[in-house]
């Protein structure tokens, strides 16, 4: 059971392991980086001898294009304007109007929208979490069967208690690692309520079958020196 947690635990660690950000919309414009679902972002632009630079066109996921003339921010070099239409996921292409050496230059830039702000794993990485979760479900249920049993004849031991604790805490970091590095909306509910579950079954069930365990321990020596004293 230890090496079992010990793999699960290096497993995660892959989870962890994401690439340097490229472009992941496929082409050579410049990279914003990847940011959150449906929150508000700055849209930022460089311009060593512009006057003005305009965001002209916005092009989202779904492939359609809004087309609009928005002014920015200027600050040294630097241009910046707030965007707040970033409902979908995948990838944007923003427009970009100045007068670069007094001639107007367009530019391109994207930038990624994912569930949390992460930049999306591989499969790889995706199918080992899967895996992972798959497996420590399996041992949950198991380990379930076997508190019932040690439960209704009262011999549940520290070991059993620590064996639930311990598979119970690898579930949180599951938890946590998922809503960190691949955020699914569906999943992350699924845990949620693994974990709620869990918590009922695992945590509360064990320390009350290891109380009543040993009580019923101390019980029995205590009969058992009552009679010897006979």
């Amino acid at each position: 059971m230890k090496k079992l947690l010990i793999i699960l635990m290096m497993g995660m660690m892959l989870l962890t392991l994401v690439s340097a950000e490229a472009n992941p919309c496929g082409n050579s414009n410049e990279f914003l980086g990847t940011l959150e679902q449906n929150t508000t972002i700055t849209l930022t632009a460089t311009c060593d001898d512009c006057s003005y630079v305009n965001v002209t066109a916005m092009k989202y996921p779904n492939g359609t294009t809004d087309f609009f003339n928005l002014a920015t921010t200027k600050s040294n070099r630097d241009f910046y304007r707030t965007f707040s239409t970033t409902q979908e996921t995948g990838c944007y292409t923003y427009t970009l109007l100045g007068d670069k050496g007094g001639v107007q230059t367009t530019a391109y830039k994207d930038f990624l929208i994912t569930y949390n702000g992460e930049p999306n794993p591989d499969g790889f990485l995706t199918a080992i979490f899967i895996i992972g979760f798959l497996v420590i479900v399996f041992f949950l249920g198991w380990f379930f069967i076997s508190n019932l049993g040690h439960f209704a004849q009262f011999d549940y031991d520290l070991d059993d208690l620590i064996k639930n604790v311990s598979l119970y805490l690898v579930l949180v970091a599951f938890y946590f690692l998922h809503a960190t590095y691949l955020g699914y909306p569906l999943i992350n509910t699924i845990l949620l309520w693994t974990m709620g579950i869990g918590a009922f079954t695992h945590i509360g069930m064990s320390f009350l079958a290891f109380i009543m365990s040993h009580l019923k321990k101390v019980a029995n020596f205590e009969n058992a020196v009552r009679e010897n004293g006979q």
